[in-house]
């Protein structure tokens, strides 16, 4: 009966049910887990008796925040790419017992009640809390998160504030002493970002049905929304995500401009090339996309007299866009082009690598962002694109062109985050590739690709949802710790305790020892106990450490042919306790 009334519906009809089906079940996974590991009530088991900072304590705590960042803003008028160290260099030790936090453990404490898990995700709100609406001084003090996806992060968080659904204040000392305050500041910065990932979604899914079809666009919409690389990105307050959502949208009106070569096209992918620039500034390539969409057009003899100019003219929108959502990038040149280039690291001269082993790490990204079946079909269907005519064309080589650029001039091929919208158009285009084979040949492809980037992307889901319970990696490591190692024990750690590294332990119950080096380590003054996250543990084998042996793991969930003990999202990643050989205990 169903397959019957399915072929009875018109064509809009079934798309708009494809469509419908999509962003529910995209949706309902972003809603899933979407308040994991942010600030709450719990995370005051890191202070001494559980118990809620009192009001001198909140601001003592907030001004050492605001003269943290009054030093920050300095490093930055001063031009320099060091700014105050809050990380340990030396063997730091603090002994138990304590009721008032040590001085250098007040920055931990405070990242336990403001932060995420994820350490960059508090960027935005730091972004925000430098400026000053009411003073009409809205510059920010980095630049990489662009005001394309600040500013109207801003804007809904007053709304929210507005609606009584959040509190929104300048004052530091409230949240220390309200974590869950903070906690609901990013629940709506992560419900802001969930509406632009449900946006991407909708733009694959309108680009395939274009190029080829409804079911094209569903697919490649399901598909890349199963994706680790989506789903953990969709459940965070970074840029990726927004920036990602434009450029996609950049991409249809420019895939319309293939076909049509009207101005209109044109124009509204420069805006939209604009946006995604303007909220991440590494999409600044897509500036050149409609140049790309031109010169397909010209090369396949399809171009109009001076269709050049509407190429043009779209790219100077994107410029105009970008820095109308980023004026001080014009206004206040100086301080903030020299910050931009701190960051650009050739790959092979930054890493020292050959061309073949950067490529090689490249696919490695690849694969662990989107599966290694899904990474392949995405390159084949990458270069497949690049061979064919019109719209398919254009998509690859603006893909190609633009993670080119941007991995030649920042070198990170293992943050992967930083393809997202090329990343996409790559699936997209291996969907449309796959189901132009025979039925049981693209059948056996979709299949394979289902099974693995969904089970990927469906342990990164669990690790999400479960990163915010009790069972949680952290909190069964930090429980153990509090069960089996004895009170005023010498605890290590390889820095000082922040939540992406470290369980919630409440820190005055242990002799902490902090040991950043490798000697610290090798030293017979080495505490008996450590616990580390799974990128430690890698640190501590890399130094060739035969002194410690795990004497418990807690993992987190991963597909069985591609385990994982790492996280990059840092939701519910692999912990540690490491306890001092016997033998050497004894020495």
């Amino acid at each position: 009966m169903f397959a019957s009334g399915w072929k009875r519906l018109s064509a809009d009809r079934k798309a708009a049910a494809l469509l419908a089906l999509l962003l529910l079940t995209g949706a309902v996974m972003g809603l899933c887990g979407l308040g994991a590991g942010i600030p709450g009530p719990e995370r005051l088991n890191v202070l001494p008796g559980g118990a809620p900072l009192t009001a001198a304590q909140a601001e003592g705590m907030a001004e050492k925040w605001r003269s943290l960042y009054k030093k920050i803003k300095v490093s930055h008028a001063d031009l320099s790419s060091e700014e105050p160290v809050t990380y340990a260099v030396s063997r730091v030790v603090f002994k138990p017992g304590w009721k008032t936090i040590p001085n250098l453990l007040i920055d931990s404490c405070r990242s336990f009640l403001l932060q995420s898990l994820d350490p960059d995700e508090k960027k935005a709100f730091i972004i925000l809390a430098q400026m000053r609406p009411w003073k009409l001084k809205f510059e920010p003090l980095y630049i990489q998160y662009g005001g394309a996806f600040v500013y109207p992060l801003g804007a809904a968080l007053a709304a929210a504030a507005a609606a009584h659904a959040a509190v929104l204040t300048g004052d530091v000392a409230h949240y220390l002493q309200h974590p869950a305050d903070m906690g609901r500041l990013y629940l709506i910065g992560r419900l802001y970002v969930l509406v632009f990932a449900l946006g991407l979604m909708a733009a694959l899914f309108f680009i395939g049905r274009e190029i080829s079809g409804a079911w094209t666009g569903f697919w490649a919409a399901a598909l890349f929304a199963l994706t680790p690389l989506s789903v953990g990105n969709t459940h965070l307050v970074k840029p990726h995500a927004v920036g990602a959502f434009w450029a996609l949208a950049c991409a249809f009106f420019l895939v319309r401009a293939c076909a049509r070569g009207k101005l209109a096209d044109y124009t509204w992918g420069g805006v939209c090339a604009g946006l995604a620039a303007g909220a991440c500034l590494t999409l600044g390539v897509c500036g050149f996309w409609p140049f790309a969409a031109w010169l397909t057009r010209r090369f396949e003899g399809k171009s109009k007299k001076n269709e050049w100019r509407r190429a043009a003219g779209a790219a100077g929108m994107a410029a105009a866009v970008c820095a109308a959502f980023n004026p001080y990038l014009v206004f206040s040149f100086r301080d903030f082009w020299w910050e931009m280039e701190i960051y650009p690291r050739g790959a092979a001269a930054a890493q020292g690598l050959g061309l073949g082993r950067e490529v090689l790490n490249f696919w490695g990204g690849a694969a662990q962002s989107l599966g290694i079946v899904l990474a392949a079909l995405a390159a084949l269907g990458l270069a497949v694109g690049a061979l064919r005519r019109g719209p398919r064309r254009f998509l690859s080589l603006a893909a190609i062109f633009s993670a080119a650029v941007i991995w030649i001039k920042l070198g990170n091929w293992n943050e992967f985050r930083l393809y997202y919208p090329m990343a996409a158009v790559g699936v997209l285009l291996a969907v449309d590739f796959i189901l132009a084979l025979p039925r049981w040949v693209a059948a056996a492809c979709l299949c394979l690709a289902l099974l693995d980037t969904g089970a990927r992307g469906g342990a990164q889901l669990a690790n999400i949802v479960r990163g915010g319970t009790r069972r949680a990696t952290r909190i069964e490591a930090a429980d153990w710790i509090q069960a089996h190692v004895p009170e005023k024990s010498a605890l290590g750690l390889l820095r000082y305790p922040e939540p992406a590294h470290t369980p919630p332990l409440r820190f005055n119950r242990y002799r902490l020892v902090v040991l950043p080096r490798r000697e610290d380590w090798a030293s017979r003054r080495a505490p008996a106990f450590a616990v580390v996250d799974a990128d430690g543990l890698e640190q501590i084998e890399a130094w060739g450490l035969r002194g410690y042996v795990v004497a418990a793991q807690f993992l987190p969930e991963s597909a069985p042919w591609a385990g994982s003990e790492r996280d990059p999202a840092y939701f519910d990643t692999g912990f540690y306790v490491l306890e001092k050989r016997p033998y050497l205990s004894r020495q």
